[in-house]
Order: structure tokens, then C-alpha cells, then sequence
């Protein structure tokens, strides 16, 4: 039988991506989580994580959940613009989903850290507006400032996918990327050591934009894509070798980035394969469950790790079973306010859109 036929009858379809859009979300946002425990410094040290349960190894790369995160978040944004709203509905609905929680989260974690531990208003602002991102590598939200621009140029990254799809476009991306990315390490460099996590994965959300419309046409895939994904996800030890290796600071980042993009991309292409194979309800519901509130539980694990460390200065001095219990606690109270907040955030839209059209209905009366 020819080979796409067996394609279309097997398992490698983009169609996936979709399908399991949410859950790959959940998985991201739990194993960017779990990478976070590291700013415990005695989880990091301790030898029996980093031996026996591969610590080191997977927990704490978990930073690929972004390049998932802006993967998908590629792919969405072509979903969003074949619904054909106008430009300015496009930009309401997406920076009120970016922002709101933002707004709240956001600055109930800077009048703490900035007003009330610091005392410096000039510092709140700068660091509510992501001005100190940019200036003095205050990463703390830096997933939002970058896709307030991202979302900006999303047009024009969708009218590229429409008229065009070939890889050499991902070639010549991956180039311009990487050669801007080359110019403000030479150009600016204490602007690309600020926002080198950002700048460097603008190509990934890029990529998920250009395979917008192949998820939504749900094309059969190559059977060397897979093959693509199953060597990137064992390469990294090579690309950690290079990274050793480099003489510069900026080949260090740039390798590691690399291989970051290949397996957030990678990993779009497998965890679909393989919950589609298990098809397990509990796992697809509790991934599922934790996709839909991903966004919220950034944010706010983000915040209250942040302010515990700020609370208990000497969190270093902890064993490791502190560590996992208050981080622990950390996550729970995360997602049981996530959950609330996005309970919350769709009776709030909800309303502000009944508001809308009971006023644009009075207004034609």
C-alpha cells in the first residue's frame, strides 16, 4: 500500500496537535513547575534527586514547556484569524486572555514585592510594565512581555501561512532568527543578556504559526517528522557538550535554545501519538484539567514561590523535605487560586460581553 495511505490510517497526522491541544498545555505547564523547584537551592544539591530520579536530567530542562507553550500558542492564532474577525476583535479577545489574569495577578504581586517590601513606586511601574525586563533583566512575567509583541505581529505571520507553506520558509526563519539574534548579542549585548530567553525563542511560536494550517487541514505527517522528534529529544547531550564547549556566552545560550525550540516542537509531534495510543480518559482529563488553567497557574506559582522566597530569606539553609513541602504547598495553592480565578475570568467576560450587546442594542432602538 503507498506509503500516504498508510499515513492516513495510522497515527501520524498533524490533526493531533489539535486534538490534544489542551493536554499538551497541562503537560507543559506541570513540567515548567516542577523546573521552577529549583530555585530551591537544596532540591538543586541534593544528590539523591539528581542520581536517582533524574532530577537534573528532566526536571530541570522543563524550561522546553515554553517552546510548547509558544508552539501552540503559533497554532492557535491561526485558528483565531480563520474565524475571520476584524483586526480589532482579533486584538480584544487575545490580550484580554493574556492580560486580564496578568492585570491581576501582576499587580497584586508588585504592590507586595515593589510597594510594601521595597517601598519604591518608580520601581513598581517599571516592573508592572516590563520596562525593567528590557532594561535590567527582570524576568520575573517575561512569558507576557513577549507575547504582547508576538500577538502584535500575528497578521502577519498568518497571511505568510496562507500563502505559503514549504520548509525553505522554516529554513530562512530559522537563519533570520538566528542572525538577529547574533546581531543584539554583538550589537546590545547587556540587552540580549536581559532578554535572552525571550528573543531567542521568537522562532518557535513562529514555526507553530507556519504549521497553523497544516494542524487545522489535519495533513497525514511524515514518518521523518517522528524520527525528526525522537533524535532532538536524545540530542541533548550533545547540544549541552557544544554548549561546554563554546567559547562565548552567546554559543552557550544558543545552544541550549536550540535544542529547547527542537523539543518543545518535538514533543507536539509524540505526546499526541502517545495519548492517542493509551487512550486514557483519567489521563486525558487530568492533563486536560490542567491545560485549560495553564496560563493562570503560571502566573500565580509564579507570585507565590516569589514571595515565599522573599518571606523565608533563609530557605537555603532548608532540608530537602522543607523544600518539597513548601513548594509543594506552593503548587496547591496555585492551582486551587487558578482554578478560582478562571471561573471567575469567564463570569466576568461573560458579563462584560451581555453588557455589550445590551448597549449596542439600545443604541440601535
Amino acid at each position: 500500500m503507498e506509503d500516504s495511505q498508510l499515513q492516513n490510517t495510522s497515527l501520524l497526522h498533524w490533526g493531533l496537535v489539535s486534538k490534544y491541544r489542551s493536554q499538551l498545555f497541562g503537560f507543559a505547564i506541570l513540567w515548567i513547575m516542577c523546573m521552577h523547584s529549583r530555585e530551591f537551592t537544596p532540591l538543586l544539591d541534593d544528590a539523591i534527586l539528581s542520581q536517582y530520579i533524574l532530577y537534573d536530567g528532566i526536571i530541570l530542562v522543563g524550561g522546553v514547556g515554553v517552546d510548547i507553550f509558544l508552539f501552540l500558542s503559533g497554532v492557535g492564532l491561526y485558528y483565531a484569524q480563520e474565524k475571520h474577525p476584524t483586526l480589532g476583535q482579533f486584538y480584544a479577545k487575545r490580550y484580554k486572555r493574556l492580560l486580564l489574569p496578568y492585570l491581576v495577578i501582576g499587580t497584586a504581586f508588585w504592590v507586595f514585592k515593589d510597594l510594601a517590601v521595597r517601598g519604591d513606586p518608580g520601581q513598581f511601574w517599571a516592573d508592572f510594565t516590563f520596562a525593567s525586563f528590557f532594561t535590567d533583566g527582570v524576568g520575573m512575567f517575561w512569558y507576557i512581555a513577549l507575547m504582547i509583541p508576538l500577538y502584535l505581529l500575528a497578521p502577519v505571520f498568518y497571511r505568510i501561512s496562507k500563502s505559503r507553506y514549504d520548509h525553505g520558509f522554516v529554513v530562512g526563519a530559522f537563519v533570520v532568527c538566528l542572525v538577529a539574534n547574533y546581531l543584539l548579542s554583538l550589537w546590545t549585548p547587556e540587552f540580549f543578556d536581559h532578554c535572552d530567553k525571550a528573543v531567542t525563542r521568537v522562532f518557535i511560536f513562529i514555526l507553530g504559526c507556519h504549521f497553523g494550517p497544516v494542524v487545522a487541514e489535519d495533513r497525514p505527517m511524515n514518518r521523518k517528522w517522528a524520527l525528526f522528534a525522537l533524535v532532538a529529544l536524545t540530542s541533548h547531550g550533545l547540544f549541552s557538550a557544544l554548549a561546554r564547549s563554546s567559547d562565548g556566552w552567546f554559543s552557550t545560550i544558543l545552544a541550549s535554545r536550540i535544542w529547547h525550540n527542537a523539543a518543545g516542537f518535538a514533543l507536539c509531534i509524540l505526546i499526541p501519538v502517545a495519548l492517542e495510543v493509551l487512550q486514557s480518559p483519567f489521563l486525558n482529563r487530568l492533563l486536560g484539567f490542567f491545560g485549560e488553567i495553564s496560563l493562570e497557574l503560571y502566573l500565580s506559582h509564579m507570585a507565590l514561590k516569589s514571595v515565599v522566597k522573599t518571606l523565608c530569606p533563609d530557605f537555603t539553609g532548608w532540608s530537602t523535605l522543607q523544600c518539597l513541602l513548601v513548594y509543594g504547598g506552593v503548587l496547591v495553592v496555585s492551582v486551587g487560586f487558578s482554578i478560582l480565578f478562571h471561573r471567575l475570568q469567564g463570569m466576568i467576560e461573560s458579563a462584560l460581553s451581555h453588557s455589550h450587546l445590551k448597549q449596542k442594542g439600545a443604541f440601535l432602538l
